[in-house]
């Protein structure tokens, strides 16, 4: 039996985090939810992941689960203030759903160039960003989000993967 990952993208706006999308799909009832935070959210479009394939890799670079990480993640749970979206899904799942976590993009990005052989690109994209010259991960994220960051975009760390399991 394979295991597959199940991913939503939320940013943060005025200290509340948003769901954006999911993968691999948005159910009919997150998209009510989804539909009900549209104030909160402008101009959004809806995006697909790149990143969900399975990739037992990745997955034990993002939480321990079918391989060790090896940056020393461990599934930390659904977080406290998690959007409408993520809380919706990660019900329908239930108790099919299991290893569940999140971290703030930048870190996601990190264990994504790692599990596709591509660290010493991210090493050169954090150089670069510490030096100013790039937004930090901007490289990576149409590859593995499906969009490209806004050139006024300065906070990668305003974005976070909430992930999970099924078997």
């Amino acid at each position: 039996m394979g295991c597959d990952i199940h991913m939503v993208l939320e940013k943060k706006f005025a200290n509340k985090w948003v769901g954006l999308h999911a993968y691999p799909y948005v159910s009919p009832k997150a998209i009510a939810v989804r539909v009900r935070g549209a104030d909160l959210v402008e101009n959004v479009e809806w995006m697909s992941f790149h990143a969900g394939q399975r990739n037992y890799k990745l997955f034990g670079a993002l939480a321990d689960v079918r391989g060790e990480s090896v940056f020393g993640h461990e599934p930390l749970g659904i977080p406290y203030d998690a959007s409408e979206l993520v809380v919706c899904l990660a019900e329908e799942y239930g108790a099919d759903g299991h290893s569940h976590s999140h971290m703030l993009l930048p870190e996601f990005l990190r264990c994504y160039a790692y599990a596709k052989g591509q660290n010493g690109e991210y090493e050169k994209g954090l150089a670069d960003a510490v030096r100013g010259e790039k937004l930090p991960f901007k490289e990576f994220a149409d590859e593995v989000l499906g969009f490209t960051f806004y050139e006024e975009e300065q906070d990668a760390n305003q974005y976070r993967i909430v992930f999970w399991f099924d078997n």
